[in-house]
């Protein structure tokens, strides 16, 4: 197993003037296990992302959050935002009233540790400097735990959740497995419990992927998967609930998609879905557009041929404005999602209203990549988040994997650098002092550091791998670093002094 104590920033910046886009490419390597479930981008093009994170030798998830400048590089990391639980994690974000809101869920000290089990919904408020204002817990029926969570804010400033829950189901033979119910839970902006709704059902895989509300904001759509007792043609449902959760209607969606999500409506009546394919578009990605009336009206599918295709773990549909957005993964691993030795891509593609293709990007194909979550950005592009993972150097513990593209797909560089160049660390960033350390093939270096109007203000030889370099002169701000050793370094970044 590859250890590295410190993080491993890769970030590779240029801003394209031309449409005033900024794009970069970000790994974050150490030795936690780390996983991003949702991104937000603040009105500064700052990106608030959030998830889990699990070091070595921890049997627990801890809360994980980063935020990034429009630039890529890292300006605050927290992977403990509350102390009164014992795993954690986060699924969603949401900006509110200049505050922060995180959904997720955890297991508080009054659980024992040896259950590895989430059982209560998480509910933390953040002000703009990302402290901790409250921390609400809202408890789910016994022996249930979370398996998937998704969120809304509604119209009425409401928390609206869906997703499923697993318990364990002993069969009257005797056998005990894994059941997954569907469950509903609405919470107030305040942090009360308003209603909720958990299934208990017979079909171990009662799935709910995401729900939207409807445009007269009388109810919710909910996008389920297998919910009748009886056979359907179609595995996928569209779920009608009241504002109260009472079910209204039940009906299927007529496409050979299952496990529908990422609902976005591209005008009054039509609703843009994402899921997997089935029939003769199994292992396809399919995009499919459902009017209000629960009608089919076009579809397309997706694939990098000749390999197995995904939708991303999380999200896979984002719009902004008249720009559109899917996000899926490239020769999928069904056997093995998370862990896979085989290489994969992040698969990127922007779609017209008709759904007709503008374009389609590959990122990765060197390592096991798989995409959790795409946002389209304010400035015309769009981000992807997910994992890179290496079999051949690492043992189930994913780096988080970032890209920032522009309108047309691309990350445009200032200079090329090869990934097996980019090893070096500045630490810690944000911080009080400046440490670097060196990766062992560049043992001698010279720093470069300027101010943000590029004027040279520090310029030292590096003679060893690890060094600390004065700072206490300079005022706090963010300063742009040159690395360089005629070994062939060769990396640019930022760095912001406290």
């Amino acid at each position: 197993m590859k250890h590295i104590c410190l993080f491993l920033i890769i970030i590779l910046v240029i801003s394209n003037t031309c449409m005033s886009q900024q794009t970069f490419e970000t790994l974050i390597r150490n030795s936690k296990d780390q996983v991003i479930h949702d991104v937000l981008e603040d009105s500064g093009g700052n990106f608030l992302l959030i998830g889990r994170s699990i070091s070595e030798g921890q049997n627990f998830n801890s809360s994980f959050l980063l935020k990034l400048d429009s630039s890529g590089c890292i300006t605050s990391e927290n992977y403990n935002i509350t102390l009164d639980t014992v795993s954690t994690t986060l699924t969603n974000i949401f900006y509110i009233n200049e505050h922060y809101y995180l959904i997720g869920a955890e297991k508080s000290t009054d659980t024992p540790v040896s259950e590895m089990t989430e059982n209560k919904i998480s509910l933390i408020k953040l002000d703009n400097e990302l402290q901790l204002i409250s921390h609400s817990t809202f408890s789910i029926p016994e022996n249930r735990w979370f398996s998937y969570i998704n969120s809304i804010v509604d119209s009425d400033t409401n928390f609206v959740l869906t997703g499923y829950v697993t318990r364990s189901d002993t069969r009257p033979e005797g056998v005990v497995d894994k059941n997954h119910d569907a469950f509903f839970y609405k919470i107030s902006l305040g942090g009360d419990s308003l209603t909720s709704r958990f299934y208990t059902s017979d079909i171990p895989w009662h799935f709910s992927f995401d729900i939207i509300e409807s445009t007269d904001k009388s109810k919710y759509y909910a996008f389920v998967c297998h919910f009748p007792d009886d056979n359907y043609e179609y595995d996928s449902q569209r779920f009608t609930l009241s504002k109260n959760f009472d079910s209204i209607a039940l009906e299927p969606i007529p496409i050979w998609m299952y496990d529908p999500n990422s609902p976005v409506y591209l005008n009054e009546t039509d609703i843009l879905l994402s899921g997997k394919g089935q029939g003769e578009y199994t292992y396809n990605h399919i995009i499919a557009i459902q009017n209000e009336a629960g009608e089919i009206t076009n579809s397309n599918h997706l694939k990098k041929e000749p390999y197995r295709e995904h939708p991303p773990m999380k999200n896979g549909i984002s719009k902004f404005g008249d720009n559109i957005y899917v996000g899926g993964n490239s020769n999928f691993d069904f056997g093995n999602p998370f862990w896979s030795s085989q290489d994969s891509w992040f698969h990127l593609v922007k779609v017209n209203f008709d759904l007709s293709m503008v374009w389609e990007k590959w990122f990765g194909g060197d390592a096991y990549y798989l995409m959790y979550n795409i946002l389209a950005t304010r400035d015309g592009g769009c981000i992807m988040v997910g994992n890179r993972y290496d079999d051949q150097t690492q043992n189930q513990e994913r780096d988080v994997y970032i890209v920032k593209v522009n309108g047309d797909g691309l990350i445009v560089w200032e200079r090329e650098i090869s990934m097996n160049d980019r090893f070096s660390t500045i630490y810690p960033n944000p911080g009080s002092q400046l440490n670097i350390r060196l990766a062992m093939q560049h043992p001698i270096a010279q720093l470069q550091l300027f101010d943000q109007a590029g004027r040279l203000i520090l310029q030292q030889q590096l003679h060893q791998t690890e060094s600390t370099v004065e700072t206490s002169h300079l005022p706090s701000g963010v300063y742009l670093y040159h690395l360089s050793a005629s070994t062939g370094l060769n990396e640019s970044g930022k760095w912001v002094k406290e």
